[in-house]
């Protein structure tokens, strides 16, 4: 779709380019260091799990669970 872009997608992409902008210079992603197509993905993917640990170590410090990290009541039920 040409012209306007979506408000709501407007009003995510600044937080989402802020973690691309955050791969590419603390974590090495504005250059690939191996070669081939599935050493680079092993890159892209260790470096994605990275920022996500630091997220949730982030979030953990602040007091509040990262998503997922709760189980929802009726989950609760079936593990008992």
């Amino acid at each position: 779709m040409l012209g306007r872009a979506d408000p709501d997608s407007c009003r995510k992409r600044p937080s989402i380019e802020r973690k691309f902008a955050e791969q590419k210079k603390c974590h090495g992603l504005r250059q690939a260091r191996y070669r081939g197509l599935a050493k680079v993905t092993i890159q892209v993917l260790v470096v994605c799990m990275v920022v996500n640990c630091k997220r949730m170590a982030k979030l953990q410090a602040m007091g509040t669970d990262p998503p997922g990290w709760t189980v929802p009541e009726c989950r609760r039920r079936e593990l008992r």
